[in-house]
């Protein structure tokens, strides 16, 4: 199975971060057990839904949001499994609360991300005085002593941390789950709804090829054959999966190459 906003999913895996040792001061851990429970349980619904095995990626994505309510990608999958189910308005309800969620979720970790890495500034500021005092920054040989190197290596982290964050702050809801919740409007027959997804896809993930087909099939539906053409193209320039036959029945209607 295919996967949204790989950002997304990279963020969400930090919550498995080891605890970082500063001159033997542990720093706390960045998730609580909690959290970090609810995103195993999600990785487990993840292998069962490439499994199909419905039944039992739905127990795992209802655990991982017991573990944490908050976890709009659990949501989402939900949705997709109801999808799978043939069951739409159970769909559309799970993917209308992990829209819902993911704002909650970003501010939730963003504060959780501030207030980490404040923490680790302020051990590592500790840290310096100590080494400024104690240490002397060179060996005999005048290269870098040891304490000097593991210094540097946690400033680079804290930039590290800090670079993420913002990256973090940019993050839009997933194209994958767009695209997704597009699809399951299209069963439902509801078009142009689909089409609102689909763009937003695209605005999150501008490469995330699939939804370039799809949105060219609900311009096409629409009558719109300029944006239909348009959407056609980019799918092919990506080599997107394209029906044939909605390939006929567009240059039909609409010409083109």
């Amino acid at each position: 199975m295919k996967r949204g906003n790989l950002v997304a999913m990279v963020l969400m895996a930090l919550m498995l971060a080891i605890p970082v040792q500063v001159h033997g001061q542990k720093i706390p851990e960045l998730y609580n057990r909690r959290e970090r429970s609810s995103m195993n349980q999600l990785k487990k619904g993840e292998k069962a839904l490439d499994a199909r095995k419905l039944k039992r990626a739905r127990s795992y994505f209802l655990k991982a949001i017991k573990f944490m309510e908050k976890n709009y990608q659990a949501y989402a999958y939900l949705g997709i499994v109801e999808s799978m189910r043939g069951n739409l308005k159970e769909a559309e309800k799970r993917f209308k609360e992990s829209m819902a969620m993911f704002e909650p979720y970003k501010i939730l970790i963003l504060e959780r991300r501030t207030e980490y890495i404040r923490k680790f500034e302020n051990i590592q500021g500790a840290s310096r005085l100590d080494f400024d005092k104690t240490l002397n920054p060179k060996d005999v040989n005048g290269s870098s002593s040891t304490a000097e190197i593991e210094y540097n290596d946690k400033q680079k982290m804290i930039k590290e941390y800090n670079d993420d964050y913002a990256k973090f702050k940019r993050m839009k809801y997933p194209a994958f789950f767009h695209f997704k919740y597009g699809n399951m409007l299209m069963a439902a027959g509801r078009e142009p709804e689909a089409k609102l997804q689909y763009i937003s896809a695209v605005e999150s993930d501008p490469s995330f090829k699939d939804t370039y087909a799809n949105l060219a099939v609900c311009w096409f539906i629409e009558g719109n054959c300029e944006e239909a053409l348009k959407a056609f193209k980019k799918a092919r320039e990506l080599k997107a999966p394209i029906n044939p036959r909605f390939e006929i029945d567009l240059k039909k209607k609409c010409g083109g190459e």
